[in-house]
């Protein structure tokens, strides 16, 4: 699980440093992924919270910490997901 993790820091980080450092073109569609990366990571969180006391019958303080930085990433990228997903769907009306 903690490889796991690592790796979805990991992806969120990269994800970040192309909607702010990457070319323009891909900035709409790094911060849509961003947040699809950070609601995916919410719902694996909730998915083991839920398992912590009923299955393993015990909490682990990283894999909440964890759940509750991945839900504050996800507060923090939604506005600029809509806004990305307005974007990218001006630019498909545009194009037909």
């Amino acid at each position: 699980m903690g490889v796991l993790g690592v790796v979805a820091y990991l992806g969120i980080f990269f994800l970040w440093l192309v909607a702010h450092r990457g070319p323009i073109r891909w900035h709409p569609l790094a911060q849509l992924l961003l947040f699809a990366l950070t609601l995916g990571g919410i719902l694996f969180s909730i998915y083991l919270t839920f398992l912590e006391p009923f299955v393993i019958g015990a909490t682990c303080i990283w894999c909440l910490t964890s759940a509750i930085i991945m839900t504050s990433l996800l507060w923090l990228t939604r506005d600029t997901a809509a806004t990305a997903w307005r974007t990218l769907a001006g630019q498909d009306e545009q194009s037909v």
